[in-house]
């Protein structure tokens, strides 16, 4: 079903997308399709590895300059779960490579110091998302990560992933 899902996301207005696996980590599990005019033999090339826990994702790759995108940001929220809490311990921006490899970390994300209802907004949905993945049973580490979108005309910040584990973000959030 990948190629479908692929030319359907063509007609949409993309003009890249991605194939993301169920189980990945910093990049890993993702393959970016570059061109979506060119990828007829896409599936061939998608490891049977990628389906080893079901389905996977077909999604289209925002990128500035398409779709009324300006820029794109990958905040991420540091959690903590204990038995009767959820701590939100640190703030960063995710430092990727141009196919979405984690390299690192930044905190505080520059860009919140003159925007405190995107910092409101953020630390919001995250405290949303850890009280989800308590409720789960869920304890220790984790961070729920975001995308922050720039239209033209308008912001959308919204959870993309939440990582019930140690991320890249982890020991330096704790260390500082």
């Amino acid at each position: 079903e990948i190629l479908p899902c692929l030319r359907r996301l063509r007609e949409r207005g993309f003009t890249a997308g991605v194939i993301k696996s169920a189980i990945g980590a910093s990049g890993i599990g993702l393959i970016k399709v570059g061109s979506l005019d060119d990828c007829a033999d896409i599936a061939e090339r998608v490891p049977d590895h990628f389906f080893y826990e079901g389905d996977c994702l077909v999604q289209g790759w925002l990128q500035p300059g398409e779709l009324g995108v300006r820029r794109i940001r990958s905040p991420s929220v540091q959690l903590f779960l204990d038995d009767d809490s959820v701590t939100q311990y640190d703030l960063t921006e995710q430092i990727l490579s141009d196919l979405s490899v984690h390299e690192g970390n930044e905190a505080p994300p520059s860009y919140l110091q003159d925007d405190p209802e995107l910092k409101a907004e953020l630390l919001r949905q995250g405290g949303i998302a850890g009280t989800w993945l308590h409720e789960q049973g869920y304890r220790g580490t984790a961070s729920a990560d975001f995308l922050l979108v720039d239209y033209e005309d308008r912001r959308e910040v919204y959870v993309c992933e939440i990582n019930a584990r140690v991320t890249g973000a982890t020991y330096p959030s704790v260390l500082a």
